[in-house]
């Protein structure tokens, strides 16, 4: 029995892992998002949040969401999400950026 049921844990194990939940995005076209990567959308928001304040010369006059977007990705290899609210009508942006890390752990995005 443990011939045969430990390599049937073991597949099932990585199918869980790198097989898509099945769960539909919230917006169509946009990434399944990782739920394993809330500290890093989480990080990356407040680094959005804070450049946004710079260029406009004001806080929060230009949020980013703090309850939408996400991350997907493998490894050092991610896209991630953020929605902003721009304009006097405060239009929605989704924008994407690509995030990668580097060997002590530290990520960098660019607008992707």
């Amino acid at each position: 029995m443990a011939e045969v049921g430990l390599p049937l844990l073991a597949v099932a194990a990585v199918a869980i892992l790198v097989l898509p939940s099945g769960k539909a995005s919230k917006v169509p076209g946009s990434l399944v998002y990782d739920s394993r990567a809330a500290p890093l959308v989480k990080s990356l928001r407040a680094a959005r949040q804070q450049q946004l304040n710079r260029e406009h010369s004001c806080r929060g006059c230009v949020p980013v969401a703090g309850d939408t977007g996400g991350c997907s990705g493998l490894n050092v290899d991610w896209t991630c999400e953020v929605r902003t609210a721009a304009g006097p009508r405060r239009t929605a942006l989704l924008e994407t950026y690509r995030v990668t890390w580097n060997r002590t752990g530290c990520w960098s995005a660019a607008e992707d």
